[in-house]
């Protein structure tokens, strides 16, 4: 039988981080980009990771994927970056600070595993994209 991936089986690793707020009420009520970064930079070092690159989207949207730049931006730097020196994951707030655009984001996180071997993890619920069954709850968040 397989053994489950957790985050602990990634302790001294490099990953990056994706923060986003879409509105200025999101900014103001506690969920603002700095809110967010304090969070994973905790995270992050109660988990011993090394945040190598940080992705701050600050106002944009998540209903569909080209509307997000700063999303683009880092997918774009991942299938350009040399696999040796790749994140091993991405560390994000939750599922819905990812994107909201279903199956464009459901089809992008599945793409960073398998094509790249990036996963994505979500500091605040601990869903992420370690295997099938993972993608599947992630892909569940994203859908609400």
């Amino acid at each position: 039988m397989k053994r489950k991936i957790s985050i602990d089986d990634f302790c001294g690793a490099s990953v990056w981080s994706y923060t986003r707020v879409s509105t200025k009420d999101q900014f103001v009520n506690n969920g603002s980009i700095e809110t967010q970064v304090k969070t994973i930079k905790k995270f992050a070092k109660e988990h011993e990771l090394k945040i190598t690159e940080e992705f701050d989207a600050e106002y944009e949207s998540s209903k569909r994927i080209n509307s997000q730049s700063t999303l683009k931006e880092l997918t774009e730097k991942i299938r350009k970056t040399h696999h040796s020196k790749r994140p091993k994951f991405i560390l994000i707030w939750s599922p819905s600070r990812f994107g909201r655009g279903g199956a464009e984001h459901i089809s992008l996180f599945v793409d960073l595993r398998r094509k790249y071997n990036v996963f994505l993890y979500s500091v605040s619920t601990d869903h992420n994209t370690f295997d099938d069954r993972a993608e599947n709850e992630f892909s569940t968040q994203l859908l609400y």
